[in-house]
């Protein structure tokens, strides 16, 4: 299991470093997949958006670009998905638990977002 961010493809103010680091899972995993298949190991990337943590409620105002300076950060960050909020750390373990089981046995080689519609919304 592989961690991205939807930041790997999303442009986010102030976050070229993470969006670099982002789009670092996809050419490590892409050969190893196909040869960890023939041992029936899938290899699998998750892409959490803007994520309820203490991190986020400290920083997301910097993650903000001036020309918003007068919007709440917490309205900026809404409107950026479609689901209107951050994603939450539990929803984001129960794709990965979901991804780790046998009910995923056939899925190999993807990254999957968790984002609420994040890429779609901004």
């Amino acid at each position: 299991m592989l961690t991205s961010s939807i930041s790997a493809r999303i442009t986010v103010y102030q976050h070229t470093i993470c969006t670099r680091q982002a789009n670092q899972p996809s050419p490590l995993w892409w050969p190893i997949w196909l040869e960890l298949a023939e041992r029936d190991i899938a290899i699998n990337a998750i892409a959490p958006g803007g994520t309820a943590t203490d991190m986020a409620t400290n920083y997301s105002d910097k993650y903000i670009h001036p020309a918003l300076s007068g919007v709440a950060s917490d309205a900026v960050m809404r409107s950026m998905n479609a689901l209107g909020r951050l994603v939450q750390p539990a929803e984001i373990a129960a794709v990965v638990t979901f991804l780790l089981s046998t009910d995923a046995s056939y899925i190999n080689g993807t990254t999957i977002e968790a984002a609420g519609g994040w890429s779609h919304a901004a």
